[in-house]
Formats: C-alpha cells, sequence, structure tokens
C-alpha cells in the first residue's frame, strides 16, 4: 500500500506541474525513496520486535512444555518404582511364606520319621522280648519233660522260675515234691542269690507265689531252690 500511494503522489505531481524541472522531479523521488525507505524500516523493526517477542514465548512454552514433561517423568517413575516396591514387598512375603512352609513340613517330616523309627524300635525290642521269653519256655518245657523222664525223690526241693508276671511268679515245684502254702525259694542266678519267692498256691507239680520287695529281677528259668536259712 506505501508503494502504490508513493506511486499516486508521484503521477500527481508530474500531471499538476508538468514543466518542473527534472532536478525537482529528481528531488520528488528521492523524498519518495526515503519515505518508503523510513517505512520499511519501521515496519522491519516492528516485525522484528514481534519475533522477538515471539521467540521469548516460544521458548517459554517449550521450557513450560519440558517442565510439564519432566514433573510427568518424575510422576510416573515414582509411581512405578512404588509399585515395583509393593510388588517386591509381596513377592519377599511369599517367598518367605514359602521357606516357612517348607522348612516347616521337614521339621513335621523328621518328627513323624524319628516317631516311625522309635517305634520300629520298640517293636524290635518287643520282639526280642518275646523270643527271649519262648525261648526260655522252650528250655523250660524241656526241662520238665526230661526231669519227668527220671524218677525224681519226693523231697527234691530244686526247680525253677515258669512265669513271671509284675510281682507274681511260679515254679517247677509242686506237691510232689513237699511243696507247702507258706514255704520260701530263693532266687539264684550265676550261683548268687538274687531274690525269694513266697508260696501262696501248690499244685501238683507247680507252685505260684509272690515275689518278695527287696529281691532283684527275676526271669523265666532262674534257678530255685528251698530258702537257706541264716
Amino acid at each position: 500500500m506505501g508503494h502504490v500511494r508513493g506511486l499516486a503522489l508521484f503521477l500527481a505531481v508530474i500531471s499538476i506541474g508538468g514543466c518542473a524541472s527534472s532536478s525537482a522531479v529528481e528531488t520528488q523521488i528521492q523524498q519518495l525513496r526515503a519515505e518508503m525507505n523510513n517505512r520499511m524500516s519501521s515496519r522491519d523493526a516492528g516485525f522484528r520486535e514481534e519475533m522477538k517477542k515471539e521467540a521469548v514465548r516460544s521458548e517459554e512454552r517449550t521450557r513450560k512444555d519440558q517442565s510439564d514433561l519432566e514433573d510427568r517423568i518424575r510422576k510416573d517413575l515414582g509411581e512405578f518404582d512404588g509399585k515395583n516396591r509393593k510388588d517386591l514387598a509381596e513377592l519377599g512375603k511369599s517367598v518367605q511364606g514359602a521357606i516357612s512352609e517348607i522348612r516347616e513340613t521337614h521339621r513335621k517330616y523328621a518328627v513323624e520319621t524319628d516317631k516311625t523309627l522309635l517305634d520300629q524300635q520298640k517293636q524290635i525290642f518287643q520282639s526280642k522280648a518275646v523270643l527271649d521269653d519262648n525261648a526260655r519256655r522252650v528250655y523250660m518245657l524241656e526241662t520238665i519233660v526230661t526231669a519227668r523222664s527220671v524218677v525224681v525223690p519226693q523231697q527234691m526241693r530244686e526247680g525253677h522260675v515258669t512265669f513271671v508276671e509284675g510281682n507274681k511268679a511260679s515254679v517247677s515245684l509242686g506237691n510232689m515234691n513237699g511243696v507247702k502254702v507258706g514255704d520260701r525259694f530263693d532266687v539264684v542266678k550265676d550261683n548268687a542269690k538274687i531274690g525269694v519267692i513266697e508260696i501262696e498256691a501248690v499244685e501238683r507239680e507247680t507252685s505260684r507265689g509272690t515275689i518278695l520287695p527287696e529281691s532283684k529281677k527275676i526271669s523265666i528259668g532262674d534257678k530255685v531252690e528251698t530258702e537257706k536259712k541264716a
């Protein structure tokens, strides 16, 4: 628009003052150029100022966007870190729980195994005791059978223990050997006295009685003989 107005003014000057000298025209042209340059300079200065302002605003927007982005990133990282910590804590609890369960299972298994071994040992000891008892009974039966096949004097007062339960015991001597209620027999093992049995019931070939408190452990097969008076 400035160029158009300048050109129109120039044409008007020429048409009105057609007789003007060339120097005057040249002066007019220079003035128009100066005015155009001033206007363009002013416009350029305003444009540059506006560009500077826009650049400042753009930089501020960029900084704000960058700050917002950094805030979002920090927030996301914080949430992610918090979630990871929570997951790790839950995983740690789960692992500890699994370890505790495994330890408890091993402990129970060890206890049950020990109990099983103890039960087996008890069964073995009981079986051994039964075998020992059966061996004594067989021995006594053989002794009794052998004794019956031999003529024994009626006054023989030596035999063996044939049964023991608590403080009660039976011996292989009875009426035919002259045993009476109230008689006492010494129990002998390895030629040493280990106890005394007092007779309470008498049958033909066996007698039953009570083991006196001062006696030691008496077993089937131990030798019995008439009590020796001190």
